[in-house]
């Protein structure tokens, strides 16, 4: 038994009932099951489902001891069917960070918003694009929870599964040298 994710859709299962005769013809019973827009399950194929490029966002928060620094590190990663183009990835830092630092090439900060946005272009199918910077905390995080937020904010063509379009990594402020994310 074959299942296979259609157009986004439903689960479809298929069951051979007869032998396959001549050239290799067979026929098939088809059922549905499943939740709409369920991601198959380990084992399944997912049939080309019509146009769009999923980017899924990921992000990594880590931190240098005794810095009172975290690296934050946003990936998207194309899980297809299509290529995407323009896609951006906006981080929303706390408010208790003092400065952002090593930004890469496409990436502002926006001290107002307390922001960073990364334009990564294209990501081609199956592949990942990161980019990573360096944000400074001073005393004023100390014994604070917070949260680093990396969403998907542009992409072409539509994403047809916004559920992996966030990543959120929390962090606290042990002291002004020592954040735990």
């Amino acid at each position: 038994m074959k299942e296979s994710l259609v157009h986004g859709r439903a689960l479809m299962s298929g069951k051979l009932i007869g032998p396959a005769v001549g050239a290799m013809t067979a026929v098939l019973v088809f059922g549905v099951s499943g939740a709409a827009d369920a991601a198959p399950a380990p084992g399944q194929v997912r049939a080309g489902a019509a146009g769009g490029a999923d980017v899924a966002v990921g992000a990594t928060v880590t931190s240098a001891l005794g810095l009172g620094t975290v690296t934050v590190t946003n990936t998207a990663t194309d899980d297809g069917p299509s290529a995407a183009t323009g896609v951006v990835l906006t981080t929303q830092i706390p408010t208790t960070a003092d400065s952002v630092a090593g930004l890469p090439s496409g990436c502002s900060y926006s001290a107002a918003a307390h922001t960073v946005t990364c334009a990564l272009g294209g990501v081609g199918t199956g592949q990942a694009v990161s980019r990573a910077f360096t944000v400074h905390f001073g005393t004023g995080a100390v014994g604070l929870h917070f949260p680093v937020t990396t969403t998907r904010t542009a992409s072409s063509p539509a994403d047809p599964n916004a559920a992996n379009d966030t990543a959120t990594v929390y962090c606290y402020a042990v002291t002004g040298l020592l954040i735990v994310c």
